[in-house]
């Protein structure tokens, strides 16, 4: 069985195909191994290509013979394809090694007979006829022949030649549709639970692929998956198994199944996927799935965790200032991804701000900037450079905004479960005890074996920021008050923190999460403008002066977006003289540091026909 001079043969029509088959269903039917490989070839590469050849008899009889044949072979360890004799391994589906073995046999004539009822316009009924065969004899399908259908989809389309790309595409398509249908013939109390099962399966091969590959991948070697393959795989068969009616009453449990696969190969777990798992999540029919509708409640968690996973990838690459060029352009997609959802789903960053600023490493300032400058979409931002603005007017700044993100998970963890309790308590007291103030400073550093100074906890302190802040405006909004910082336990351990607990580092990452809040008009932004605003002028520390107004100015000096909130509180800042910004020693201190802030001052108070002048 020599393919390639058949196929020589075949192209120049010295064979009959009809006479061929014929021949090839009497030794399959006699228990040639080598046979059975060779018919198995014949159907992928000739037949399925040829809708005439396909409706030949002898066509059928055939891929009738090889499934018979396939289903006895099952119980002592199936056939195996695409590797009869010592004849090149041309095409044929040969499966990738995963957990569960080689590709069983009957995988490979069903999907073939799918495609030729894919081609034919009636995959329904194509499918409804190979469906027996996929149960073993049984009621019910089995998740893991669903898994072979997908394996044999990826090895078919990948022993396709470079050039023929357009066939191999066929063969993903009709994979995925062939498993919706499947699904679809199944009782409906079955859906969920086999979806479920089987994604988990798939998740399982594909990462067992790639965990036994990762020596020949980083050396070089070529993936035992391509990936534009996978994603064609599962791009078809997320918009499959969405898109159909039958299919619609489990749609939330088809997505939670679907976004468990996503986590179990993203970034951190297959590296070599990460591109492809990028195009993946950011797919214009995968987001409006999980973020409006009937599924936004759900949705809108399962998408901030696929979020979270890609911007703690990135964390340990970012931190370095030379990025390697993958590295630089998963990030630019990145920042492509969080701008489409500022612009169509603002509401959803709004929310979730909090947990995306903890994932963001330091210096991926534009990042930050894009998710804080997200408003929702109900709101009309007034002008930040208005001369007539009051923000104490603003009705919104009596409201405060939805938080959504778990900030309070990290006080559930063991060391700060009973800090969290004292911190509560010190907060409804009227004085800030100073052993809690030095408990909180013990557990904000972490000790370090290395000469290194020590490390600020920041979603520690993030979250200390952020939860006493609320404290502070749900009592004001309570008791009527101005939502502004006033004596109280809230005001105590931020001076206290800026003050006298924190070095340099804590003080910058404190200015940081405060920064964090300046968001669109809300009673938290209101509020912690005035802190920030109140820090700089009651400080004696010129240093801690000088670190807000570098936190503010990183913000301000990158491509926009800004956050409405940042903009007012440095006009605020560099226009009123109670705060004497200009007369401040690091702003005359080297001459480009001068020229940058008195450029930006005149940028920012143009509007205003304010002076930009020291004041």
């Amino acid at each position: 069985f020599h393919r390639e001079a058949v196929a020589l043969l075949l192209r120049h029509q010295v064979i009959v195909v009809s006479s061929l088959l014929q021949e090839l269903t009497k030794q399959v039917g006699s228990g040639s191994r080598a046979a059975a490989d060779f018919a198995n070839w014949i159907l992928h590469t000739v037949v399925s290509k040829d809708s005439r050849l396909a409706r030949l008899p002898e066509a059928q009889q055939m891929l009738a013979v090889l499934s018979r044949v396939a289903k006895e072979a099952q119980g002592s360890g199936g056939l195996s394809q695409g590797g009869g004799g010592g004849a090149p391994k041309v095409g044929g589906p040969s499966a990738p090694p995963g957990p569960s073995g080689p590709l069983t046999a009957a995988a490979g004539p069903i999907l073939t007979a799918c495609l030729i009822g894919l081609r034919r316009g009636s995959l329904n009924k194509a499918v409804a006829a190979v469906a027996p065969k996929l149960k073993k004899g049984g009621d019910k399908l089995d998740a893991t022949m669903l898994a072979e259908v997908f394996r044999a989809s990826m090895s078919a389309a990948r022993s396709e030649a470079p050039e023929a790309e357009p066939v191999s595409m066929e063969w993903l398509d009709c994979g995925a549709r062939t498993i919706c249908e499947l699904v679809k013939a199944e009782s409906a109390g079955e859906h969920a639970m086999l979806l479920g099962t089987f994604f988990r399966t798939m998740g399982a091969i594909i990462t067992k692929i790639f965990e036994t590959n990762t020596t020949s991948i980083s050396n070089g070697g070529q993936l035992p998956l391509h990936p534009p393959h996978l994603y064609r795989f599962l791009i078809t068969l997320h918009w499959a198994l969405t898109g159909d009616p039958v299919l619609e009453p489990v749609q939330l449990s088809i997505l939670t199944a679907y976004c468990s696969l996503l986590r179990e190969i993203g970034p951190s777990a297959i590296p070599s996927l990460s591109f492809t798992w990028l195009e993946l999540i950011c797919h214009r029919h995968f987001i409006p799935l999980l973020l409006t509708g009937k599924n936004s409640s759900k949705g809108w968690a399962m998408y901030h965790d696929l979020l979270m996973d890609l911007l703690l990838f990135l964390i340990p690459f970012l931190r370095s200032a030379d990025l390697s060029e993958p590295i630089r352009v998963l990030y630019r997609g990145t920042i492509r991804l969080f701008l489409v959802l500022l612009h169509d789903f603002p509401d959803f960053l709004a929310d979730l701000h909090a947990s995306f600023c903890d994932a963001i490493a330091a210096n991926c300032v534009q990042l930050r900037n894009i998710v804080l400058s997200a408003y929702p979409r109900s709101m009309r931002l007034p002008d930040p450079f208005n001369p007539l603005l009051k923000v104490d007017a603003l009705v919104e700044v009596s409201h405060p905004p939805r938080i959504l993100s778990p900030y309070t998970a990290v006080f559930q963890e063991a060391p700060f479960v009973s800090f969290f309790k004292e911190l509560e308590a010190n907060l409804r007291s009227q004085r800030v005890n100073p052993q809690f103030m030095i408990q909180m400073r013990e557990l904000l550093y972490t000790p370090s074996s290395t000469p290194l100074p020590v490390a600020v906890n920041v979603r520690l302190l993030n979250a200390i920021v952020l939860h006493v802040g609320m404290h502070a405006v749900s009592i004001g909004l309570g008791k009527g008050a101005p939502v502004v910082p006033v004596a109280s336990p809230h005001v105590d351990i931020f001076a206290n923190l800026a003050f006298r607990l924190l070095d340099e580092e804590g003080q910058y990452v404190l200015v940081n999460a405060i920064a964090n809040q300046l968001r669109y008009p809300n009673a938290h932004t209101h509020y912690f403008s005035c802190l920030l605003i109140n820090l700089f002028g009651e400080s004696r520390d010129e240093c801690l002066k000088e670190l807000i107004t570098r936190c503010l100015l990183e913000r301000l000096i990158v491509h926009r977006p800004q956050p409405w909130g940042l903009l007012v509180t440095f006009v605020e800042l560099i226009k009123n003289p109670r705060y004497q910004f200009w007369q401040q020693p690091f702003v005359s201190c080297a001459e480009e540091i001068e020229r940058l802030l008195t450029n930006l001052a005149r940028n920012c108070l143009r509007a205003q026909g304010g002076k930009a002048e020291k004041v």
